[in-house]
């Protein structure tokens, strides 16, 4: 019985096609809390480069994504931190890590 189970899933998975969301670049962005804060945050062009969803592309196909711009003052946290792998731009946008 099991080994006709393992048949039937092998054959759904010969005919669905591969999604293409699943394709990710490079390592998973590592979410972070900015201090005195609950929520974990993470950086939206990082989020969008690991899906290969360039140029907002993510927000145009997720727009109900929560999103905000960061503050100067969390912009300067970052950098200290050394928390973005590039050079912070001025017009960062977080998404929320839950």
């Amino acid at each position: 019985m099991l080994e006709a189970d393992s048949n039937m899933a092998s054959d759904k998975k010969s005919t669905t096609t591969p999604n293409p969301i699943l394709k990710t670049y490079g390592e998973r962005p590592v979410p972070f809390q900015f201090p005195g804060s609950q929520e974990k945050m993470y950086i939206g062009s990082e989020v969008g480069n690991y899906l290969r969803l360039f140029r907002g592309t993510l927000y145009k196909k997720y727009p109900s994504l929560w999103r905000r711009m960061i503050t100067l003052e969390e912009r300067k946290w970052l950098i200290e931190l050394g928390c973005s792998e590039s050079s912070l731009p001025t017009n960062l946008t977080l998404l929320r890590a839950n």
